[in-house]
């Protein structure tokens, strides 16, 4: 399949943008060099980035250096995105600046690969068989973009929203909140951050009521000697 065809059956299943979350910590990278990051080029530049558990398993399945895009936004379906609380919203276009041959879309989530799951079970490999089957509600289905070794452009970037985890205690977030700001301000780029403005469902407030997740998503990490 190529590019183009790829991008047409999105179109066809009413795809317009592409979503990516992430923790606060690994935003702060993205926003640092302009676009977002492979875990492993963002590993390559030396910039902060929160460890996720697949990361050995990205390194044996030769994803480590991929990026990986939503068709919907997980947040507006579940409430909540396991892996962190920054949005970034791409136009489908992006893809038009993408080598040809390095966008793919999965079956299933790399997670569930085994050793012995071939290309077949991992990707939609024809044209025919991803055009029947491709479903935007699916959230195992990734549009993937493969072997990225430069960061993924903002030109294409729609918005950056901020869910807020409600605390009492809130300075995670307002600490966060501010340093965005500042790394948005910075940016050569015209964003703005939005605080998520849709409902929140019990399933977001049950995950950040753990103080290790909220910690892990919320935190600057190593990028807290900038404040």
């Amino acid at each position: 399949m190529t590019n183009s065809e790829i991008k047409q059956v999105l179109i066809n299943n009413d795809v317009q943008h592409l979503y990516h979350t992430n923790t606060v910590e690994t935003a702060l990278s993205f926003l640092q060099c302009g676009g977002l990051l492979s875990r492993g080029l963002c590993i390559d530049m030396e910039l902060p980035q929160t460890p996720q558990y697949t990361d050995a398993l990205d390194k044996r399945c030769n994803i480590f250096y991929d990026i990986f895009f939503d068709s919907t936004e997980i947040q507006r379906k579940t409430g909540y995105s396991s892996y962190g609380p920054v949005l970034f919203q791409y136009d489908i276009n992006v893809l038009d600046i993408i080598k040809e041959g390095n966008i793919r879309i999965t079956k299933t989530n790399p997670e569930k690969w085994l050793n012995t799951t071939n290309e077949a079970e991992k990707y939609f490999i024809e044209l025919d068989e991803l055009s029947f089957c491709f479903d935007k509600e699916n959230f195992g289905q990734h549009i993937t973009l493969i072997d990225q070794r430069t960061p993924l452009s903002f030109e294409y970037l729609e918005r950056i929203v901020l869910s807020n985890p409600q605390k009492d205690n809130n300075y995670l977030f307002e600490i966060a909140k501010k340093i965005i700001e500042q790394a948005i301000e910075a940016s050569t780029f015209d964003m703005s951050l939005e605080i998520r403005r849709y409902c929140y469902y019990p399933r977001f407030f049950e995950a950040y009521a753990n103080p290790q997740k909220l910690q892990k998503h919320f935190s600057l990490g190593g990028h807290a000697n900038e404040l």
